[in-house]
């Protein structure tokens, strides 16, 4: 009986503390933690690298858009609030379909999706 409330009594306490003040700063701080290992890792990023050579140096991304003609690996970059989720705040590092890198930031990913966007037929 003591064991089951011990164990109730510490599940009431953390999920108290969850968007408790000091669950929020745990987070911000883990996030700004991210963003600066991220912000250091990609100035050794170099066009040509594999995904393998990428996954090394940046560790999983975030998420991942894919495309016939190759894919996006988004990285958080930044925090526009605490728990922003919004396109700005992630880099894109992008692939070709050879999985190679071939560039990264915002402008390369938005151009790169331009140029291999398709006219639909009317």
């Amino acid at each position: 009986m003591l064991k089951y409330i011990v164990v109730m009594s510490s599940c009431l306490l953390m999920g108290g503390c969850v968007g408790s003040p000091v669950h929020r700063g745990l987070t911000i701080d883990a996030k700004r933690k991210e963003i600066r290992k991220n912000h250091e890792n990609l100035l050794s990023l170099k066009a040509g690298m594999d995904k393998s050579q990428v996954t090394e140096l940046m560790g999983k991304p975030n998420w991942i858009a894919g495309w016939q003609w190759g894919s996006a690996w988004m990285y958080r970059t930044g925090m526009l609030e605490a728990y922003s989720e919004a396109d700005e705040d992630f880099t894109p590092i992008v692939f070709d379909s050879d999985k190679r890198l071939i560039g990264w930031g915002h402008s390369f990913y938005a151009n790169e999706k331009q140029k291999h966007e398709t006219a639909v037929p009317q």
